[in-house]
């Protein structure tokens, strides 16, 4: 219990120095982050004296790192709108359009010729313990990328990152560029099978991505992909 520094003793009203009236406006603020009271408890004695640059300094550690949590969840859900209001008009076009994609930072895992709903969530869930485990923070934009040669298809399931993880040998990234893009439902490309009205010469090399796409309202029997072909 913080011990006031003088005590009315007609009132029974108690008074605080700055510096306790300080200590007791970071406590409240600490709380309202949801950080626990009692962690603050420990930096008073007995007599009521405050520890004060220990605290300050536990305090200003604390408050950092839910700072950092809250900006990366900001970012998170920038990333998601955009996504959402992006694709409002995308997804109503019956026709292939070209749009600019930034570079982007995936994490990816190969993905193989199963039954497609349970292998993607099985892996797609892999993916994001791959991420927290090497303290990466994903979008939660994800999708199947493949890489498209004359002699052979590599296909890999990913998701989208915000870090820069070259150390990690599940690390790449999508290069920026014009994009070939329709939208769909329920497609798994097959390069053996028309491809939406977009034709690839066979002697060309491409990358061939098939986006998730966020909408207003989740739905669980069906979904829409975003086809996104970097022009060579």
């Amino acid at each position: 219990m913080l011990k006031p520094a003088y005590i009315n003793q007609e009132t029974g009203y108690r008074y605080y120095t700055a510096e306790q009236l300080f200590f007791l406006d970071n406590i409240l603020l600490s709380i309202e982050l949801g950080i626990p009271l009692k962690e603050f408890l420990n930096f008073i004695d007995e007599e009521g004296n405050i520890r004060l640059q220990s605290f300050l300094s536990y305090a200003r550690n604390l408050m950092q790192e839910k700072r950092k949590r809250l900006e990366t969840g900001i970012t998170k859900t920038e990333y998601i709108l955009n996504d959402i209001s992006r694709h409002k008009k995308d997804k109503k076009r019956t026709v292939p359009y070209v749009r600019f994609l930034p570079e982007r930072n995936i994490i990816k895992i190969p993905f193989g010729e199963g039954d497609y709903s349970t292998e993607y969530a099985e892996k797609i869930t892999q993916l994001v313990f791959l991420a927290e485990e090497n303290r990466l923070h994903t979008t939660y934009l994800a999708g199947l990328i493949h890489y498209l040669s004359p002699s052979e298809t590599k296909r890999f399931i990913y998701i989208e990152v915000l870090e820069n993880a070259a150390e990690l040998p599940e690390f790449t990234k999508i290069p920026a560029g014009n994009y070939r893009c329709i939208c769909s439902k329920n497609i798994l490309f097959d390069d053996d099978s028309p491809l939406l009205s977009l034709e690839l010469e066979k002697k060309k090399e491409y990358i061939i991505i098939e986006a998730d796409v966020f909408e207003s309202t989740v739905k669980y029997n069906s979904y829409t992909v975003e086809l996104q072909i970097l022009q060579p």
